[in-house]
Formats: C-alpha cells, sequence, structure tokens
C-alpha cells in the first residue's frame, strides 16, 4: 500500500537501488515501456543534444558569450508564435555578474 511504502521508504529505496545496478538502460527502458510504465532516461549532455527529439525541436542553440566563444546551450522548451523567446546570450559563468550585482545592492541600500 501507498502508506506501507511511505513508513518504508528508506529501506525500499535501498532495494531499488540495488536492484537497478543488475539492468543495463536501454533494455530496462524498452521493457518498462512495453509494460506501460512512464520512465525516461537521464541523460548525459551529449546524449541529450544527439537526442532525435531535441534535434527535432531545434533545441540546441549556440550562443556567442561576448568574447567570441560559441557555447551550447538549450533553448526553453514551448514555442509561443505571437510573443517568441529571445536568446541573446548564454547562461551567465560562476560569479561573471557578481561585481554588478554587489554594486547594484549597494546603490539600493539592500
Amino acid at each position: 500500500t501507498n502508506p506501507a511504502r511511505v513508513a518504508n521508504r528508506a529501506t525500499l529505496r535501498e532495494h531499488i537501488i540495488e536492484a537497478l545496478k543488475t539492468f543495463d538502460r536501454d533494455p530496462l527502458l524498452a521493457r518498462l515501456e512495453a509494460a506501460g510504465v512512464p520512465a525516461s532516461p537521464i541523460n548525459t549532455i551529449g546524449e541529450m543534444f544527439a537526442d532525435p527529439q531535441t534535434i527535432a525541436r531545434g533545441m540546441r542553440l549556440d550562443l556567442d558569450d561576448g568574447h567570441g566563444n560559441l557555447l551550447p546551450s538549450v533553448r526553453a522548451p514551448m514555442v509561443m508564435s505571437a510573443t517568441p523567446l529571445v536568446y541573446e546570450r548564454p547562461s551567465p559563468r560562476l560569479g561573471e555578474h557578481t561585481e554588478e550585482i554587489l554594486a547594484e545592492l549597494e546603490r539600493s541600500g539592500k
């Protein structure tokens, strides 16, 4: 029952993790799909960019980082014809805007 699963979650999780170690990903996904169990893989970045659905939907963007480097990025999954999203730059690098943000906070008195 669900209450029993919740009460024994830690033990159940351990058993599931051990059982999953005995399977290879793709054959397991095929078996789950055949049984009507919703499941999907956890892909690497390379696998995600090579996925036929990612390619078909044009999800990959190569955005200029402002220093002449094109960085592979992923667009939002929704597409709106009347108000398309604009992708001007990639996600910031760690600490890239720290000084600007701190200066703005200082100006605002926060």
